[in-house]
């Protein structure tokens, strides 16, 4: 009996246990079935989901609305990082495209994230990490009403989306043709692509290859090249890398050796240097010559405001590291002018803007005269003038709507400005500052100085308004006659717009005292205001709509004696300085002062006054018609011996104007005259000849000076008035 107690006891403990499998066998059957499954994917991750090939091929079509073709060998992995490889990949184009498929790739891999796959779905831009492929061809067509290869319809109960297109963050192809056609950009290109495995990754320092081993200088890691249209402009791309494109972690992206010659419209680029991020246009940094028949070429391309221009050679450096585009021009010849500055340039703004410094050793304004309508065609045959003449005003239209296409604030600091005229001399040094805000365009803070004066003030455009209106306010203080214009001075004369200001005054003095010979038909100090606006579409339209005021006096001048004697026409004063030599008068002054109103300018004073004389002007200039009608009077302040005394007048189109003399006091002259010489002899007939002069040899100059500006002429006047 004792020995059968453990027996007992050990019974109820089994009972027990059974008991409770018998209650929970459900719990056994659930570890059971998520071991296998665990062990199914765990395998199946191992073996890359082969057997899903045909059902991921559906899903993508029911997905993408468009058949998809996975080639075998497949391999796929879920767990990071996700990415599918296959023997090949097909995706037909989007419905309604003329594109024969999207994507024909060989030996693809591909990688991305959950996140960009989700966003995808909820109508984002296709987002890749990474592309790998042995052989890849694409179609991305685009029409103008946005129907692209690539705008595929997720969901037949939902209207189709516009997308951007797919962005591949890294790419690595053995070979690869992509032809793009988008009507939207206005991009038609057929690119080709090839990579060489045995060439060092990004990051890597290139092998250098000896001089003469021919086939290891063309041994590239990557050779691209690029042909078709830009916005109705011929491109070509060729680029040379001696690394490939890496597939790498975008957070750490190496820098890729880049060498590109492109041919956009008429404009030529090369480039050398780093890219960063090829697909992104972004972290890019090297050497970049441009060049091309004008700058208005590049503007063209590139969608940038430039004028037209001379054929320019451009050296610097290409930076793009950020949204904006900064470029340092080391170098530019345009023409005969030769530049440099620093430029930022921000595409992001509703409208871009470009921002920096121009400055250089010298600007030639004829360079940029197409720009202001100074060269080419005229936007109409120009009328001739009303006497029948030719015109000389430039009437070609301005570029006005590249006003609006971005805004700009640029600084300039130039050492000299070359006017490109016969009359005046060259502004050395000027500065400014140029302001492009919304179509309007202003050039102010001008500042520059020339034959030992200064000139200040600013001009603009407005080409919003109908039609673009143009206005100017500058100031002259200062400026030596002698210096700056060059048709005053003698061939014998030494003096120019580069003399100094003590240079020059010492030379008006030793003019003044009569002491050195005459090297100048004019000297003296100018000082001017000019306050102009105008209307139209053109240089010729401006000016024919023309209203303001003009203002200048020239003070501590001379003024060559033989020419006050000839617009006096004092025959016997005039052959007297012929026989003896020319000699400086001293000019009291010189003060002018002309109205303008719709292009035609009237002189309300314009006087010479000289110790022996003083000369007035009137009359009229129409720019409008381009006619001159003015007429010039001498009255002596001395004696003179055989004077005619008769007005000169200078008449006709501004291509042929016509000098001659007023007949009529010269023919009341000589009628009396010979009236004299019927009643008391011969020698009677000089008696009308003779002119005694005013004999008022006072400076008149401070009350002429009042009489030019109408701010101190109605004080005076007043004044005057009272009794």
């Amino acid at each position: 009996m004792a020995a059968s107690t453990p027996t007992s006891s050990s019974a109820p403990a089994a009972d027990a246990a059974r008991a409770r499998r018998k209650r929970h066998p459900v719990l056994r059957w659930i570890r059971i079935v998520l071991a296998v499954l665990l062990a199914f994917v765990l395998v199946s991750e191992l073996l890359g989901w082969r057997y899903l090939r045909g059902p991921i091929e559906r899903y993508a079509s029911d997905s993408l609305g468009v058949p998809v073709r996975v080639g075998a060998p497949f391999r796929l992995h879920l767990l990071r990082p996700p990415q599918a490889s296959a023997g090949s990949l097909w995706v037909a184009a989007a419905p309604g495209s003329q594109a024969p498929f999207l994507v024909d790739a060989q030996s693809v891999l591909l990688r991305w994230r959950w996140g960009d796959i989700n966003a995808f779905r909820k109508g984002e831009a296709l987002r890749i990490v990474a592309l790998q492929a042995d052989r890849l061809e694409a179609h991305v067509l685009r029409t103008k009403d946005g129907q692209a290869s690539w705008q595929f319809k997720t969901d037949p109960n939902e209207p189709k989306t516009e997308r951007d297109p797919p962005k591949v963050e890294r790419v690595r192809l053995r070979e690869a043709a992509i032809h793009v056609d988008d009507a939207v950009s206005q991009v038609k290109v057929e690119a080709h692509a090839r990579m060489n495995e045995s060439a060092p990754r990004a990051g890597q320092p290139a092998a250098s290859a000896p001089a003469g081993d021919a086939a290891a200088q063309g041994d590239f890691g990557l050779v691209a090249d690029a042909q078709g249209t830009y916005r109705g402009m011929p491109i070509k791309v060729e680029a040379r890398s001696p690394q490939v494109l890496p597939l790498l972690d975008e957070d750490q992206p190496a820098p890729l050796q880049v060498k590109v010659e492109a041919l956009i419209g008429r404009a030529r680029l090369a480039y050398d240097g780093v890219v960063h991020d090829p697909l992104g246009a972004r972290g890019i940094e090297g050497e970049v010559r441009l060049s091309g028949p004008s700058l208005g070429a590049v503007g063209e391309a590139l969608n940038v405001t430039l004028p037209t221009t001379p054929p320019f050679n451009l050296r610097g450096t290409l930076r793009h590291t950020d949204p904006v585009w900064h470029v340092a021009v080391a170098s530019a010849t345009i023409g005969k002018s030769a530049l440099r500055g620093e430029f930022a340039y921000d595409p992001q703004p509703g409208t871009p803007k470009l921002t920096g410094t121009l400055a250089g050793r010298r600007l030639d304004l004829a360079d940029l005269a197409p720009a202001v309508g100074a060269d080419g065609k005229p936007s109409t045959p120009p009328p001739n003038t009303r006497n029948g003449g030719p015109r000389v005003i430039p009437d070609r239209s301005f570029d006005l709507p590249s006003l609006k296409a971005m805004d700009a604030d640029v600084r300039v600091a130039l050492d000299e400005l070359n006017l490109n005229t016969s009359a005046v001399e060259t502004l050395r040094p000027l500065a400014g500052r140029i302001v492009l805000d919304g179509g309007v365009l202003r050039i102010t803070e001008l500042q520059a100085t020339t034959a030992g004066g200064s000139v200040t003030g600013s001009t603009g455009l407005d080409s919003n308004a109908k039609p673009p209106r143009w206005d100017t306010d500058l100031r002259l203080r200062g400026v030596d006659l002698a210096g700056w214009l060059k048709g005053a001075r003698k061939d014998t004369s030494d003096v120019n717009a580069r003399s100094s200001a003590t240079k020059l005054k010492r030379e008006r003095e030793a003019a003044r005292s009569g002491d050195e010979p005459v090297t100048a038909y004019i000297t003296g100090e100018l000082q001017a205001e000019i306050k102009l606006r105008g209307q139209g579409n053109s240089t010729a339209q401006l000016l024919s709509t023309l209203d303001g005021s003009a203002r200048a006096v020239v003070r501590n001048g001379t003024l060559s004696h033989l020419i006050v004697e000839a617009l006096g026409i004092d025959v016997a004063q005039a052959l007297g300085v012929f026989v003896k030599g020319d000699a400086s008068l001293p000019l009291n002054c010189a003060v002018v002062a002309m109205d303008a109103k719709q292009g035609v300018l009237t002189p309300s004073v314009a006087v010479l006054d000289t110790r022996d004389s003083t000369v007035t002007l009137s009359g009229t200039i129409d720019l409008k018609n381009e006619l001159l009608d003015l007429r010039s009077e001498t009255k002596p302040k001395d004696f003179s011996f055989a004077t005619l005394r008769s007005p000169l007048l200078l008449t006709g189109s501004f291509s042929s104007p016509d000098v001659g003399v007023a007949p009529g006091p010269i023919a009341a002259r000589v009628a009396a005259g010979a009236a004299l010489a019927a009643v008391a002899g011969p020698l009677a007939a000089l008696l009308p000849l003779l002119d005694p002069g005013s004999g008022d040899k006072e400076d008149n100059c401070q009350a002429l000076v009042q009489q030019s500006d109408p701010a101190k002429a109605a004080p005076a006047k007043a004044a005057k008035s009272r009794p």
